[in-house]
């Protein structure tokens, strides 16, 4: 059995198909627009792997902040707090 590198599996596992998954750009959009018009008979597989790597990344926490993101938003959460505990002197 000849392997498929465009069968939901394999897209699913692809860092390029990922990538413009959720960060798509102005070249990965034209490649893989460029694809289903060459393909369109792969548009239903490519829509359902689309679909799962969104479901995927919202469950594994993709969409979440960053540790360095994070760690910067806490500073700066701490540094108000600092301020506004601070008594004004009149």
């Amino acid at each position: 059995m000849k392997h498929d590198p465009y069968s939901l599996t394999a897209l699913i596992r692809s860092d390029d198909f990922i990538a413009w998954v959720l960060r798509p750009d102005e070249n990965s959009e034209h490649h893989w627009q460029l694809f289903l018009k060459n393909y369109p008979e792969k548009t239903k597989v490519l829509n359902s792997a689309r679909e799962y790597v969104i479901l995927l990344a919202k469950d594994t926490g993709r969409h979440q902040p960053s540790i360095v993101q994070s760690n910067k938003m806490w500073e700066a959460v701490k540094s108000q707090m600092n301020n506004e505990e601070k008594p004004t002197v009149q």
